[in-house]
């Protein structure tokens, strides 16, 4: 699970004979840890938002989107590739993976000529591959990020509401 242990502070396993309490608690830290990042992201880019500086928000979100179809989306195929036992060699993947991920930033973020299906079969990628990732993610640090993120999103002085509030 390379894809998500950066964000675990407890890895699944690490004691097995943890009581369930234990067990919740390690849980809620990994969660927590998950959503402040996703806070503290929040945060800065309403700032960035906020302070005009739109270009380096731009180029954050053109890198995200790169780094999530290029690595993300690499470790999704090349899984798939293990589990079917098909061979594939280094560096036509790296080269595979580069001109998918370039390709799908231009598709999402430089739509001039580029067919809306394809901008819409690139989003609906993004959407799989982050639905992969979380499926890495053991179940109890999933149901306690979203017991931790629905209320902190979804109420009305948080940094969503603050984000509607500057585009309208």
């Amino acid at each position: 699970m390379p894809c998500c242990s950066s964000y675990l502070v407890y890895q699944e396993g690490a004691s097995t004979d943890a009581s369930s309490e234990t067990l919740f608690t390690q849980a809620l830290v990994n969660a927590l840890v998950i959503v402040g990042v996703i806070i503290v992201a929040t945060f800065v880019m309403v700032l960035c938002y906020y302070f005009r500086c739109i270009k380096v928000l731009v180029a954050y979100l053109i890198f995200a989107s790169v780094m999530l179809l290029g690595y993300s989306g690499g470790f999704m195929v090349m899984t798939a590739l293990q589990v079917w036992r098909i061979v594939s060699d280094y560096g036509a993947f790296v080269f595979i993976m580069y001109n998918f991920a370039i390709g799908g930033a231009l598709a999402v973020f430089w739509q001039k000529g580029v067919p809306r299906i394809i901008t819409q079969g690139y989003l609906v990628l993004v959407s799989v591959i982050m639905s992969w990732i979380l499926t890495k993610l053991p179940e109890v640090r999933v149901y306690a990020c979203v017991q931790r993120a629905a209320p902190r999103m979804c109420g009305p002085s948080r940094p969503r509401s603050w984000h509607v509030a500057l585009l309208a």
